[in-house]
């Protein structure tokens, strides 16, 4: 029995109309049987931009998807199971306690933030491969991994220090970050670098608007036999490969049939189907950590954002 999700999507910039392609997407052409999905609604701040944008990126299914010119509207919608928030970054608190007030995903609801990266079968693989077969062996003391891309390095850094097998899901023993700022106050250049005990390991983790990594290499883990690299990009990555001293480099290919956000599609519909309220291999206690790493990165870089951003609203 297929179970199929019923989606509302928020906002109608660019990753939404990249999130509704992959929706579209026939789940069988990436090997799953047993979810759908469904987008049976799109919110703008205005009527006419929703209308526009289901014309636009889903003109075969434009008279089943319903457009709305408000956020409110969409939230209160009872066909839909569970609510995409692709506006801008600055207001995704502000949407998500509205989605969550008007029970989407039903009080007690379902909660979890859309990293697509973690849900890639090459990411599932890259655990597999430092965790489990231990490809390259311990990971060194001081080897650790040098990541790039903002929220994406700490993904990597979680994947990698986070949950290994011995760590227990413990924090970091330390945080300490370097940030360069612009003229207008925007970190534009920031270096992470988490010391975890257990089992001792140090991670380096940079992101810039200013300089690109190396395209060969935007994640490295580093391990007594050799290490593992991810090339560009850390987000949509496609590719693993192995270096082990003494034998030929091996390459894994993991070519992706899409944008790839369907992946964390899949991963959603089927906690809805199973009434679940988090994601077991992404819980929403990893983002709050994730959050409490950036803000302590914030707090040593004297860096703030206006008052309505900071400010919080219990839910």
């Amino acid at each position: 029995m297929v179970y199929t999700c019923h989606w509302g999507l928020v906002g109608a910039g660019d990753i939404s109309e990249l999130f509704l392609r992959d929706l579209l997407v026939v789940p069988t052409t990436r090997g799953v049987t047993d979810v759908a999905h469904k987008p049976v609604a799109v919110a703008a701040r205005s009527l006419d931009r929703a209308k526009a944008f289901i014309a636009t990126h889903a003109p075969d299914h434009k008279d089943s998807i319903k457009a709305y010119g408000s956020y409110a509207e969409i939230v209160a919608d009872s066909s839909i199971d569970v609510i995409y928030i692709g506006t801008t970054q600055s207001t995704h608190y502000e949407v998500a306690l509205l989605a969550l007030r008007a029970g989407k995903n039903e009080k007690k609801v379902f909660l979890m933030e859309a990293v697509w990266t973690r849900f890639f079968p090459l990411t599932i693989e890259f655990e597999k491969l430092i965790h489990e077969n231990m490809v390259i062996g311990p990971i060194r003391p001081g080897g650790g991994a040098l990541l790039d891309l903002g929220l994406y390095a700490l993904m990597w850094m979680f994947l990698t220090c986070y949950k290994h097998p011995e760590n227990h899901r413990s924090n970091p023993d330390v945080v300490k970050a370097v940030s360069l700022k612009s003229p207008w106050n925007v970190d534009e250049t920031t270096a992470i670098t988490t010391l975890w005990s257990k089992p001792k390991i140090l991670c380096v983790s940079t992101c810039s608007l200013m300089m690109d990594s190396p395209p060969e290499c935007v994640v490295r883990v580093q391990g007594d036999k050799g290490d593992v690299i991810i090339p560009i990009h850390g987000s949509r990555p496609e590719k693993i490969i192995i270096n082990v001293r003494g034998e030929e480099s091996k390459v894994l290919n993991f070519p992706i049939p899409g944008q790839g956000l369907f992946w964390e599609a899949d991963a959603v519909a089927r906690d809805i189907r199973d009434g679940k309220m988090a994601n077991d291999r992404y819980p929403i206690q990893e983002s709050v950590l994730s959050m409490q790493i950036m803000d302590e990165v914030r707090r040593q870089n004297d860096f703030k954002f206006p008052d309505a951003l900071e400010f919080i609203e219990e839910y």
